[in-house]
């Protein structure tokens, strides 16, 4: 996401030049960021792309490099929540979840550092930064273009083809980076790294 041509994206309107998403028609969810928001003086931060089980990924731009990006948010639904009022901090719930929640944002952390070290891999999509702020952790990658997995399945008919599944799997399984950078985070049901 660039920043939005005819006001620069400060006050909310006009046509983000990268995604070509109006900003007036775009309505996030309560719990997600909304955008135009900016992280680290740097990442700026537009629509989102994907969210998951432990995340929200978010496209961005660069505003240092200038280019786009895509940014992951440590966001596990079952442990925490979004203050919308006062800004965008999360609100880790009390009890057994806060201890979920850090020791899994600790795991989140390791990943990310891992996965930056494995730059140049075929398979796995560069990091470029990560960070904590907001009560939470963010990581930082180059945005790749193209049709997600669900989207994939979809368009074969939900039939989920098992070679499309391996594929899917073997995509973020690792092996090499499994037997090079133990203690990866693993999927329920897939081989692959937990992205």
């Amino acid at each position: 996401m660039k920043p939005l041509s005819g006001d620069d994206g400060k006050n909310g309107s006009g046509t983000c030049i990268s995604c070509g998403k109006d900003a007036a028609s775009y309505k996030p969810s309560s719990h997600h960021l909304p955008p135009g928001t900016i992280l680290k003086d740097r990442y700026l931060l537009g629509g989102v792309l994907g969210e998951g089980g432990y995340g929200i990924t978010y496209i961005g731009y660069d505003r240092l490099l200038q280019n786009r990006i895509a940014v992951k948010e440590y966001f596990p639904i079952e442990f925490c929540t979004r203050d919308t009022i006062g800004g965008n901090s999360v609100n880790i719930l009390s009890g057994i979840s806060a201890k979920n929640y850090a020791r899994e944002k600790q795991k989140y952390l390791t990943e990310a550092r891992l996965l930056a070290k494995m730059e140049k891999q075929r398979v796995i999509v560069n990091v470029r930064d990560y960070f904590e702020d907001n009560r939470t952790a963010y990581i930082v990658m180059e945005y790749i273009q193209g049709i997600t997995f669900t989207e994939l399945t979809r368009k074969s008919g939900g039939k989920g083809d098992g070679l499309m599944r391996r594929k899917g799997c073997l995509a973020y399984s690792g092996v090499y980076a499994e037997k090079r950078m133990p203690g990866l985070m693993r999927r329920k049901g897939c081989q692959g790294l937990h992205h």
